[in-house]
């Protein structure tokens, strides 16, 4: 039954790994992953090896197993359209540490940590209304007379890092 849940069928259970293509392997890797019905599963760059039309079947199934196993995902990846079609929320890692973290509407369209804004930068524009650099100004408003974490709302929190340049 799980099998057939990844879109897979008996046939396969006689096959070596050699002998599946790269969308067959990450789809048992997947079924091993949700066969003991865990609360969570890590998924490091789930889809980084595929190509594109693999990666949205992949990352398709992967929401459908999620609505129906109810697991929560824990999905590290460069790949910033890929996480932003996965998440709820965005955590943004800068040297194993966390700079911003928010829902993914935030992250995405109202982001304040010079770390996360470069990253939204780099990534390749498929919506014109989208504003690539926004303006520091605010986070070096909050962030000139603290360092730590300090809490933008409470679905909202960046890391204040700005040096005194004098």
């Amino acid at each position: 039954q799980m099998l057939e849940i990844v879109g897979m069928d008996e046939t396969y259970l006689q096959r070596y790994p050699h002998e599946l293509s790269g969308g067959q392997r990450q789809r048992v890797v997947i079924l091993i992953a949700l066969i003991l019905r865990p609360k969570l599963v890590i998924l490091d760059e789930p889809v980084s090896s595929l190509d594109v039309s693999v990666q949205a079947q992949i990352l398709n199934l992967l929401k459908d197993l999620q609505k129906r196993f109810d697991v929560a995902y824990l999905f590290i990846s460069h790949d910033l359209q890929v996480v932003e079609y996965m998440s709820d929320r965005i955590g943004v890692l800068k040297n194993g540490k966390m700079v911003e973290q928010a829902s993914t509407d935030i992250i995405i369209n109202h982001s304040l940590h010079p770390y996360t804004q470069s990253l939204l930068a780099s990534m390749p524009e498929l919506d014109d209304n989208k504003q690539k650099l926004v303006n520091n100004s605010k986070y070096k408003a909050i962030c000139s007379k603290q360092t730590g974490i300090y809490q933008v709302s409470p679905d909202h929190h960046v890391l204040c890092e700005i040096r005194n340049q004098g």
